[in-house]
């Protein structure tokens, strides 16, 4: 079986930037609309080159994917009160789990170089890209 058979592709949205501060991970990266599934971190994330006549349909590398996390939204909730001994309170919820991807921005990488051997850094252009996120 070719690694092409098996491969799997997602297709979804960056739904937010996320800057060093606000990331939960180091640097800067990318809220995406579908979760990583175990065993795809690491997978490249593509975007669609825009805004270049003749090249609307190309595909730039964008980021690294990282992770999921995850937060709950109260879809509904309700305090019930017990009678009898002790009179206790009890809460009900229920809640929606919304999942989100994370990946590492490549323009986070785009400076890096390895200080102990002095390779080159990963320029958007030593990578065939004309520009980065």
């Amino acid at each position: 079986m070719d690694a092409l058979d098996s491969a799997r592709y997602l297709k979804g949205y960056v739904t937010r930037f996320l800057g060093p501060s606000t990331a939960p991970v180091s640097g800067p990266s990318l809220e995406l609309s579908f979760p990583i599934s175990g065993g795809m971190s690491g997978s490249p994330v593509w975007g669609m080159a825009t805004g270049t006549p003749g090249h609307e349909h190309d595909r730039v590398l964008i980021g690294i994917a990282t992770h999921t996390v995850d937060s709950r939204v109260a879809a509904w909730e309700e305090v019930v009160e017990e009678s009898g001994e002790g009179h206790r309170l009890r809460t009900e919820k229920t809640a929606r789990v919304v999942e989100a991807g994370i990946a590492v921005r490549l323009s986070a990488l785009e400076d890096w170089t390895p200080r102990l051997t002095g390779a080159p850094g990963l320029e958007p252009a030593t990578l065939g890209l004309k520009s980065s996120l």
